[in-house]
């Protein structure tokens, strides 16, 4: 959540004139026969309540599961950018975590990720975002750990291309394909061993003799994704079922993996127009 990724994908569950969106992702209670309990379930920690402005950016963002500690406020710029993040503890409001986002364009840009600002040890995270060539370059440094990752990103109009580079002889890659409504319908995830030898944003990762996971997902007319099915040495299907709201939001969700539930989400959604 404080990071400009964390950012992103919470600022997606924008809908319009949203004021706020409360939602409570549960799992069932699972016996020891390995049977799920509809009427026992427990809350995850994807638990959240959300608020937006009037512009619909996020300001303000609450983890709701009990054992979860951290609140969350969202700062902008002139430009409307996000240019400031602080993770705060719940029970002190002491900050844990202060994120400052410094652009050079809209394109390139440093997040200053301070780890306990008012903590002796100076632990300090650069994560460097810069396009280069129609690649995105995001470098993260752990300043005082020297801990670091590198991930490249190529985003055509039908296709997304990702490679990591996690530091520690481990990286991964994904090609990911994309329907006119920029959903993903098709994707391969390849992890690549360090022995593999000198791989980048350019490499082929078929031709590394790896079985890749692959997952295939459709949707429903309304854009709601439909089901998501994956196909690997250990092959699973997950599908969705949702309720919605007079405006066409959804305000509940199951999702099921082989069958057997497991993950309820119930939103409670408040906008500024009623």
């Amino acid at each position: 959540m404080y990071t400009i990724e964390d950012y992103n994908n919470i600022q997606k569950e924008y809908l319009k004139d949203l004021k706020s969106l409360k939602q409570i992702t549960s799992y069932p209670v699972v016996s020891v026969k390995d049977k799920a309990n509809l009427n026992l379930k427990q809350m995850s920690p994807h638990s959240f309540k959300a608020y937006f402005n009037e512009s619909g950016k996020l300001i303000h963002l609450v983890k709701l599961e009990p054992k979860s500690s951290y609140k969350y406020s969202y700062f902008y710029n002139s430009l409307n950018r996000i240019s400031k993040i602080l993770e705060v503890y719940k029970s002190s409001n002491r900050i844990s975590r202060e994120n400052n986002i410094i652009y050079q364009n809209i394109d390139n840009y440093i997040e200053y990720i301070r780890e306990d600002p008012f903590s002796i040890d100076d632990s300090t995270i650069e994560i460097h975002h810069n396009l280069k060539n129609n690649v995105m370059h995001d470098e993260r440094k752990a300043v005082s750990k020297e801990q670091w990752y590198t991930c490249q990103t190529i985003k055509n109009e039908n296709s997304i291309k990702k490679f990591m580079d996690y530091g520690d002889g481990y990286k991964s890659f994904d090609i990911i394909e994309l329907n006119d409504k920029q959903q993903e319908i098709k994707s391969f995830h390849f992890g690549i061993n360090d022995n593999k030898g000198d791989v980048d944003i350019n490499s082929n990762p078929f031709d590394f003799n790896i079985e890749p996971d692959e997952y295939i997902s459709s949707y429903y007319d309304n854009g709601l994704i439909k089901s998501l099915n994956c196909i690997s040495k250990n092959p699973w299907s997950k599908h969705f079922e949702y309720k919605l709201n007079d405006r066409g939001h959804w305000i509940e969700k199951t999702t099921y993996r082989d069958g057997i539930p497991q993950y309820f989400y119930d939103r409670k959604l408040e906008y500024y127009k009623q």
